[in-house]
């Protein structure tokens, strides 16, 4: 069954410097996207290792969601912009594993939870995924995409997400990673509705 984990809590000591207090203020409650984990007995990558390498990076209350690389935490606003490419070099340098990194702070993901353009579609979690794109794609890329929606899928792209409907399932989509990621020219890694409805309400 789907859990959150939780690290033992740390010991902290006292804010005895402007710099730490300063630090405090300025923390941002944030998510990362691992892609391409723990599938199909490859990448496998333990979710108690994953939290103790966030910790070490800096972050602090780090929790994970299921086992697909769902890390919630806290950092400041300075070190997030550069989080995805460091836990990326971590996970490489300390696992064997090329693994792309993604964030996104707790403002963005509420923003992602309201904009699916697919809202009334009745008790289809499942079928609504959300491609989280590394980048914004340009109005030219935008201009070229033409995914092949031969099974009635039915998407938008909103800022750095693409919102996909798949009536059909995804069993034989040809809405495909290879090609978003080719006109798009970004990493992507996709979260289901539930996904993405439960990491908006670990981030309060």
């Amino acid at each position: 069954p789907a859990h959150v984990e939780r690290p033992m809590p740390a010991q902290r000591g006292p804010v005895d410097d402007l710099g730490s207090k300063q630090d405090t203020v300025n923390m941002t409650r944030a998510i990362a996207l691992l892609r391409g984990i723990n599938v199909g007995g490859h990448n496998k990558l333990p979710m108690a290792d994953l939290r103790s390498l966030f910790t070490d990076l800096g972050c602090t209350d780090v929790a994970t969601y299921i086992q697909s690389g769902n890390v919630v935490f806290d950092t400041s606003a300075k070190d997030l912009r550069t989080l995805g490419a460091r836990a990326t070099a971590r996970i490489e340098s300390t696992f064997g594993l090329q693994v792309p990194v993604q964030t996104r702070t707790g403002k963005e993901l509420a923003g992602t939870s309201a904009a699916h353009p697919v809202t009334d579609a009745p008790g289809e979690e499942k079928l609504r995924n959300v491609m989280f794109l590394e980048t914004e794609p340009t109005a030219k890329m935008l201009q070229a995409f033409e995914p092949n929606c031969s099974f009635g899928e039915v998407y938008e792209v909103i800022g750095r997400e693409l919102h996909v409907f798949h009536p059909e399932g995804q069993a034989k989509t040809k809405f495909t990673h290879t090609y978003v990621e080719r006109v798009f020219a970004t990493a992507s890694t996709t979260r289901n509705w539930r996904t993405v409805t439960k990491l908006h309400e670990m981030l309060g």
